[in-house]
């Protein structure tokens, strides 16, 4: 039987309602102690160890990151150049090259046509002629002619410029967001170092409560059991004061109660080593009465020399005094 078993039998179930205390049933006692006999107070203070402790409960959760979001300032321009070219449709009326180019044609052609029309006339002496008026008319017309023909290359430079100007938007926001994101990562990362140092000084704490709630746990139940063993032994004694038990048989419950299998081991005890003990009994009575006997006490184990003494007693080689002194260190020794 474990000790625990013992511990579980000093509750009410285990004493019964008005028979003799028996620590685990290890030993049938000698006598009936009865009621009165129970101690009281041995394991209820052992039920009650954890009553005031609290085991450590910190409900700490990291708080998660937020990460931000990104709001392009080029989103716009983007959209607008990506939807032109999409759609293209090239008006030269709308491109500032083109009407450049329509002035300085219409200009250069209506200069051609006047001075074709005054060459005409100094040749007729002035007379203004339809052929005059024809030729001036097609030097205008091959201005505006050559004009037309600069159109297809208007259109592909526009063309040209909005996809530059679309890969220059998207450029730039490229280098936006690369910029925002460099700044997200520094901030998860000085996040990441609070949050790492926040756990750490949280681990430190719920493993010193822990250690702390461990040490009060372990010295409330060493209290508590030498509260148990002091309220029994003292029982104990009082009944053997009481003349309720001999003073062996509260030996004898005693050691049933601090270890259960201390009595079937030693009376399991080889005969040699019961023929040490008899030979040494007897070197041991040459001496003086008291000393002889408590040097064979001392040489033995308690149950042992408890019962060597009783012999002893019983037979007459010691007196009443000497008996009962080295019962009595026997008994409190343990």
């Amino acid at each position: 039987m474990s000790k625990k078993d013992i511990r579980d039998s000093l509750t009410d179930d285990a004493r019964g309602s008005g028979g003799g205390f028996v620590p685990g049933n290890a030993i049938t006692p000698m006598v009936d102690l009865g009621g009165s006999a129970r101690p009281e107070n041995v394991a209820p203070a052992r039920a009650k160890v954890t009553e005031s402790l609290e085991y450590p409960a910190y409900n700490w959760a990291p708080s998660a990151f937020q990460r931000g979001q990104y709001n392009s300032e080029y989103a716009d321009l983007i959209k607008a150049a990506s939807d032109r070219i999409a759609n293209w449709n090239y008006d030269p009326k709308n491109d500032v090259s083109y009407r450049a180019y329509a002035q300085q044609y219409m200009r250069n052609g209506a200069n051609a046509y006047e001075d074709t029309l005054a060459r005409q006339a100094t040749r007729t002496g002035g007379v203004a002629s339809s052929y005059a008026a024809a030729a001036a008319q097609q030097q205008y017309n091959n201005y505006m002619a050559d004009l037309a023909s600069k159109v297809p290359e208007l259109e592909q430079l526009a063309y040209q410029k909005a996809m530059n100007n679309l890969n220059m938007y998207t450029g730039l926001d490229e280098t936006a967001y690369n910029r925002w994101q460099n700044d997200e990562q520094m901030r998860y990362n000085d996040w990441a170092r609070l949050q790492s140092a926040a756990q750490s000084a949280y681990n430190q704490r719920y493993n010193a409560e822990l250690n702390k709630y461990k040490a009060d746990l372990e010295s409330a139940a060493t209290d508590a059991s030498t509260a148990d063993a002091d309220a029994y032994k003292k029982r104990l004694e009082e009944l053997v004061e009481q003349n309720v038990i001999t003073a062996d048989e509260a030996l004898e419950k005693w050691y049933s109660y601090r270890d259960p299998e201390y009595l079937t081991t030693e009376m399991q005890k080889t005969k040699a080593a019961r023929d040490a003990y008899s030979a040494a009994i007897e070197r041991a009575e040459k001496g003086t009465e008291f000393d002889n006997a408590l040097d064979m006490i001392n040489r033995r184990s308690p149950a042992e020399a408890s019962k060597w003494l009783d012999d002893q007693y019983k037979s007459g080689k010691i007196s009443s005094t000497t008996y009962n002194t080295l019962k009595k260190r026997i008994f409190n020794k343990f």
